[in-house]
């Protein structure tokens, strides 16, 4: 399935502020995907395996990655394999929200605050049908 171009500029988008690696945009498109109802990320070995073929990469490559995400706290452990997005970043918008495709997004701004400690982005997703 073609990306949406808001999701593949929001992917770059960030993958250029936290200066990540260059599978990243692809990387968390699937992330954003596997984000079930309650926020979390399921990420077995049989499941970056998946990711690692739809990205057209290798499962060393996606955990050195995921290890990077996790250093810029993009993605946080929840438990053994269970991750969930920083809902800093997020918030709770993905949750759920792929269902084949991502025509329900409408629009995404990412807002950007710049302060002694760095950086801070935070998206803002706007979604059909949503208030």
């Amino acid at each position: 399935m073609k990306t949406n171009n808001k999701i593949l500029i929001f992917t770059k988008a960030l993958a250029d502020l936290y200066s990540l690696p260059p599978i990243a945009p692809k990387l968390l498109e699937e992330l954003l995907k596997s984000v079930d109802r309650d926020g979390d990320i399921h990420l077995s070995k049989w499941r970056k395996e998946y990711i690692a073929q739809n990205i057209d990469s290798t499962l060393s490559t996606v955990n050195n990655a995921l290890q990077v995400f996790k250093s810029h706290k993009i993605i946080v452990p929840k438990a053994v394999s269970v991750f969930e997005l920083n809902p800093e970043i997020f918030g709770a918008v993905f949750n759920n929200l792929y269902d084949g495709s991502w025509r329900s997004v409408k629009s995404i701004n990412i807002d950007v605050s710049i302060g002694r400690a760095g950086f801070k982005p935070k998206a803002n997703v706007v979604v059909a049908g949503a208030v």
